[in-house]
């Protein structure tokens, strides 16, 4: 049985290991290794699913497949590599021998004196604390990896740490992949809710009428089915000032104000001319209603000129169960059907497509009571989704907790 022992400590001299136990020393990384070897554009194209073809690693995406085999012999990973990520995420793959690899992906071939396992560890508590200067994605560069310092222990200590740290590891990765199943479950309980109360309503034994529309087959019998235009006008009012809040529009949130999200794009130095959005107003995000960027506000303030704003004009609805109507999986799919442009990144939903949609429109004492029932359901399944993300955090920190003491010998082991 493992345990913890302890021992003298001295300074690494590095600053993300702090003190290691003496007799330890430290490496740079680049000594670990051999010639760095960058992939070969991959279109995707060529991306597959098949297990029967070539496993290939990208950044931010590992193992998945490729049938593109027209690779130098060169390009392909072997038995003792690491693959490093090249921009964004700093990612440390172990790959599988005969794998594929992107030119977003730097391979090294490491030293037969060295277990991989333990300097992927090592490398991945390292290069989180390094800072690469970048205006947008971070590049991480062959000098930048090859910079980092590392533990330096003999072989078999080596394959000891990794050992032990693969079961532990394994253990806490099992645990956070069962509690992400359970979130994406909950995710999915709530918005089958969502859609079964919105767009079936509450009361299940009433009479139904058929609808002749594609995306809602029925709806009860008291409620109405209008297109857009009847419901709603697009407006373009513009701001004068500029200095109204910016907001943004999104598939996940709605509408929020810029300023609580952690936002990296490139903002307009003037908001002047941007289209204005009072509090209920619809504000639609036209390049991504496809994926559901649509919403009505609880905010006074703009968004983008290029995006759409409409106002309810018999007020039909309750601003609350329009919000979730307008961004049921169902009508999300409606709004890509009826979406032109040449691929999913061009996909536009113009304002007259959008008016042309048929909506059902319940009661308003029936849509009141829907907010009711669905705020409460919401609020229930949202709390069991923020206590699984609680684990799942907690766990997260805990590995990166056990990594860094481990392969710092701050937490020894026999």
């Amino acid at each position: 049985m493992r345990k913890s022992l302890k021992g003298e400590m001295g300074s690494s001299g590095v600053r993300w290991m702090g003190e290691i136990p003496k007799g330890w020393n430290v490496i740079r990384f680049k000594f670990m290794h051999g010639p760095a070897n960058v992939g070969c554009s991959i279109d995707k194209n060529y991306w597959s699913n098949d297990a029967e073809d070539i496993p290939f690693y990208t950044a931010g995406i590992q193992h998945i497949y490729t049938n593109n085999k027209k690779f130098p012999i060169e390009k392909y990973t072997r038995q003792n590599d690491l693959l490093l990520s090249r921009n964004g995420t700093p990612y440390v793959y172990l790959p599988v021998e005969g794998a594929a690899y992107t030119d977003h992906i730097i391979r090294v071939g490491i030293s037969p004196l060295y277990d991989r396992r333990f300097v992927r560890y090592c490398l991945q508590q390292s290069i989180a604390l390094s800072v690469v200067d970048t205006v947008s994605l971070p590049t991480w560069s062959v000098s930048i990896w090859n910079r980092q310092y590392l533990p330096l222990v003999s072989l078999t200590e080596q394959h000891a740490i990794a050992d032990y740290l693969d079961e532990r590891c394994a253990k806490i990765d099992a645990v956070i992949a069962e509690s992400k199943k359970s979130i994406e479950e909950y995710k999915e309980l709530k918005q089958a809710v969502i859609s079964n109360a919105i767009l079936c309503g509450l009361n299940k034994g009433i009479e139904k009428i058929c609808t002749q529309q594609e995306w809602l087959k029925y709806i009860p019998s008291d409620w109405k089915l209008l297109r857009g235009k009847f419901l709603f006008e697009e407006t373009n009012e513009r701001s004068m000032t500029g200095r109204e809040e910016l907001l943004t529009v999104s598939q996940y949130t709605g509408i929020t104000p810029r300023s609580e999200k952690n936002v990296n794009m490139f903002q307009s130095t003037s908001l002047i001319d941007y289209k204005i959005c009072h509090i209920g107003d619809i504000a639609a995000n036209t390049m991504w209603m496809w994926a559901g960027a649509v919403g009505v506000s609880e905010y006074y303030g703009v968004i983008s000129p290029s995006y759409n704003t409409y106002r309810q004009t018999r007020r039909a609805y309750n601003d609350r169960y329009l919000d979730y109507l307008l961004r049921t999986p169902e009508i999300v799919r409606e709004y890509a059907s009826l979406s032109t442009g040449i691929r999913a990144s061009r996909l536009r939903l113009y304002p007259k497509q959008f008016l042309n949609i048929r909506f059902p429109v319940p009661p308003m004492n029936e849509q009141i009571k829907i907010v009711s029932y669905l705020d409460a359901r919401v609020h229930d399944i949202d709390s069991l989704i923020s206590e699984k993300q609680s684990l799942v955090n907690d766990l997260e920190a805990y590995k990166k907790s056990l990594i860094y003491e481990v392969v710092t010998g701050k937490r020894r082991i026999n």
